[in-house]
Parts: structure tokens; C-alpha cells; sequence
């Protein structure tokens, strides 16, 4: 299926790939939902970009090549990053456009959220003693890493280095002295990072470290960043949380609804102005 956006051609392909992702988040949905939802994602993000690339000016090179950096130091080595493009048919110059304007759709989004008011401390309230999870403070976790990236060439003999680690902590070795000797993009805090819930880290890590308990050594495991060893150092247990303790929490919750709310007004404003035809 096209669609025609305001005189904009999308692609079929951004409908499978629209099609693809709520299949795999949403298995429950059938054909018809997932194509109806779809077709309504892809409306949206189109007004968006459009609306973003008519009204923000675009960034300056400057913040674009700092965005562009800290992403290509996402993967392990030059290698990594350039497989990537292969497999998916992309550029540096086309990475390049797709950070610029999503830093223009970032600011747009900003605008039309804007600042709405403060909630009184009776909204703060209410929020508390009506919406239980409000006041729920999720499980925690403070670990330690050693990572160490790799490249296709020395991949074997980084895993065999890390395996060695992994033996040399079971037999009592310091982890944190071993962090701060070993491990590559660490602070000088043997590796220590935390308190995180629950879904703040990258998929594997996550899965990982919410799996062992406390004083457990993972072991070696592969992320984008590179071959890693955690240990679980502290685990905090979910808790309900008093007034106090979790007033402000609710005060930004209830902040982003206000905004979450502004932005849906602006889709609906501009999705009812819109010229949209399907091409089947």
C-alpha cells in the first residue's frame, strides 16, 4: 500500500516496515487492526516531518556532527559501523540527513508540547491516592561491567581474554580492580554503574543484569558495545513509596500527560486538515 500525504508519495515499504514493528510489539493485534493502526502511524509521522521541515530551521553541522559521532561510537570499531550501512544500504550522508531532521522534528515536537502550568498539589494528590502505581518505586539494580571491545580480526582472542577474566573473578580476583585495569570507557569506579530499573538499559544488558542476583558474576556476553562481564552488586526490591517520596515524580508525570496531551490536540488539528489518499 502507497499513501499520499499532502501531496508527499510514501513508500510501500514504510508501511511494511510500520506493519512489521506493531506486528512484533502488538502479536495480538489481527491483519486489519495492525494495517488500520499503521496507516494512521505513518500519516502521523509524515504531517510531522513535514510540519517540522516547514517551520525548523535546520541544525547547525556542528551539533549534527556531534550527534553523528556519538552515534558511530555506538558500535565497537570502524568495522561494525561499516557493516551496518552494507546490510542496510545506508551512508554516512544518509545518517547524516536522517540526524538532521530528526533534531528538526525533536525541536517541533518541543514547540507544540509546550510549557503547560504547574499542577496544584490537590491534582499531585489525587493522582496518589487514585493511580497505585503511582507511588510504586520499581526494582533497582547497582552493578559493575568490564567491557571490552572487539574487531572481527580480534574477536577471538578479546573472548578468550574475557573468559580468563571471568575465571580469574571466580577465583576471587577484585572485580573492581580488574574494572579499572581492564575495562575500556570506564570512569575510574571499578566499572560501578546504578541504581537502574527495569527497561534503562540496552536490551541485553538489561536481560542480564535483572536475571542475577546480588554478588552473581554474569557471564561473557556479546552487546553492540562490545564483550561484557557484570556483576550485580546491589539489588533494591520494589517498594510503595510515601507522599514525600514521590510528589515530584507525580508533578512530571502529570506535566507530561499535559504535553502528551497538546501534542495529540496538534495531530488531531493537523490530521483533520490533511490531504490523504491510499494507493492500494
Amino acid at each position: 500500500m502507497n499513501l499520499i500525504v499532502n501531496g508527499q508519495e510514501i513508500p510501500g515499504e514504510i508501511f511494511q516496515q510500520a506493519m512489521a514493528h506493531l506486528k512484533n510489539q502488538n502479536p495480538q493485534m489481527n491483519q486489519n487492526e495492525l494495517a488500520k493502526k499503521a496507516t494512521e502511524d505513518v500519516i502521523r509521522h509524515a504531517l510531522l516531518h513535514q510540519a517540522a521541515s516547514r517551520e525548523i530551521p535546520a541544525p547547525a553541522e556542528a551539533l549534527v556532527q556531534q550527534e553523528f559521532t556519538r552515534y558511530k561510537n555506538g558500535f565497537p570499531g570502524e568495522d561494525e559501523f561499516e557493516r551496518m550501512c552494507e546490510a542496510n544500504q545506508t551512508s554516512e550522508s544518509v545518517i547524516r540527513e536522517n540526524i538532521r531532521n530528526s533534531m528538526r522534528v525533536n525541536a517541533f515536537v518541543e514547540r507544540i508540547a509546550g510549557n503547560p502550568p504547574a499542577p496544584s498539589e490537590n491534582n499531585i494528590r489525587q493522582v496518589f491516592e487514585q493511580e497505585p502505581k503511582a507511588s510504586e518505586k520499581p526494582v533497582t539494580v547497582t552493578a559493575a561491567q568490564i567491557v571490552k571491545r572487539f574487531t572481527p580480526q580480534n574477536y577471538i582472542a578479546v573472548y578468550e581474554e574475557m573468559c580468563n577474566v571471568r575465571g580469574e573473578l571466580l577465583d576471587g580476583a577484585d572485580f573492581a580492580a580488574a574494572a579499572d585495569r581492564l575495562s575500556e570507557g570506564h570512569d575510574g569506579k571499578g566499572g560501578v554503574f546504578g541504581p537502574v530499573a527495569p527497561g534503562q538499559l540496552i536490551e541485553e544488558l538489561n536481560a542480564v543484569i535483572f536475571s542475577l542476583r546480588p554478588g552473581e558474576l554474569s557471564p561473557v556476553f556479546q552487546t553492540r558495545f562490545g564483550l561484557h562481564i557484570v556483576k550485580v552488586m546491589k539489588r533494591d526490591a520494589a517498594k510503595k513509596m510515601t507522599f514525600e517520596e514521590c510528589r515530584d515524580r507525580i508533578r512530571e508525570g502529570l506535566m507530561h500527560r499535559a504535553k502528551e496531551a497538546n501534542i495529540e490536540k496538534w495531530f488531531s488539528e493537523a490530521r483533520g486538515k490533511a490531504a490523504v489518499t491510499v494507493k492500494k
